[in-house]
């Protein structure tokens, strides 16, 4: 059985100081926790609270575009993330 590299992996990113999340999808071999995201509504607080007053859980890896794609789509809903306003998902 082949084994195949990942393409990338779906996250949630968490605004420890006051709990607002994000879900999104990054292209990596590897889980980068330093990696917070780029939401625009994540984006500026990143800035303000500081990237070190964010965790960032893995929650699925992917091993191709189309499934990273489906994937991040699949959290969002199962979520509500774009629905909820304790989510940077817009």
């Amino acid at each position: 059985m082949e084994i195949k590299d990942p393409y990338g992996y779906i996250y949630i990113t968490t605004n420890i100081i006051n709990g607002m999340k994000y879900i999104g999808q990054h292209k990596s071999l590897i889980f980068d926790s330093s990696y917070k995201g780029s939401g625009s509504k994540l984006v500026p607080d990143l800035a303000k609270y500081k990237k070190e007053n964010f965790s960032v859980q893995l929650l699925e890896w992917c091993y191709s575009k189309e499934e990273l794609d489906s994937k991040e789509k699949f959290w969002i809903n199962y979520y509500n993330a774009k629905n909820d306003y304790m989510f940077y998902n817009v």
